[in-house]
């Protein structure tokens, strides 16, 4: 005997809650908006104004969202991932063009993708340097011993790494 099971097709973006989704159209606004803020402040010979806190919004909703892909979702270090994401949004707002493109979202979604990539190949390297310096470390050079309580046993460091083959 067999039992339907009734399944439930849940929609990727929920209307009611938000707070991971990320409305391209006014992403795009807030961008525009910002770029002439910049440029009225370089005409006046004024500093840049700091990033608006929905532009950050946003960079952050995307960064998230990549970061909980499969690619990315089991890094011990995904939160260095995602400050890297962040600093390379910033340094590149200016870079978007909204005369080339209205979708910030697909440009902002590539740079962070390369930022996630390039945090995994620098900590791939700075794994591989641990290993060979920790393989080609001279072991005879510790002098370290293994006592048991009564201090009767002793086995040096080199010689119980050498009998693990």
């Amino acid at each position: 005997m067999s039992k339907e099971i009734e399944l439930q097709v849940v929609a990727p973006v929920d209307p009611k809650n938000p707070t991971h989704y990320v409305d391209n159209k006014k992403f795009y606004q807030a961008l525009v908006e910002y770029r002439e803020a910049v440029d009225k402040a370089l005409v006046e010979g004024k500093e840049r104004p700091i990033v608006p806190n929905y532009i950050g919004e946003c960079f952050l909703k995307i960064e998230r969202g990549i970061a909980m892909k499969h690619n990315f979702r089991n890094y011990s270090y995904i939160n260095d991932m995602i400050s890297s994401g962040v600093e390379v949004c910033l340094k590149h707002v200016m870079s978007f063009n909204p005369e080339k493109s209205q979708n910030p979202f697909s440009y902002f979604t590539q740079a962070i993708w390369f930022a996630f990539l390039n945090i995994i190949e620098k900590e791939n390297r700075q794994v591989a340097l641990r290993r060979r310096s920790f393989l080609n470390m001279d072991i005879d050079a510790f002098d370290l011993q293994l006592h048991d309580e009564t201090g009767e046993f002793a086995i040096s460091i080199a010689d119980f790494i050498n009998s693990l083959g």
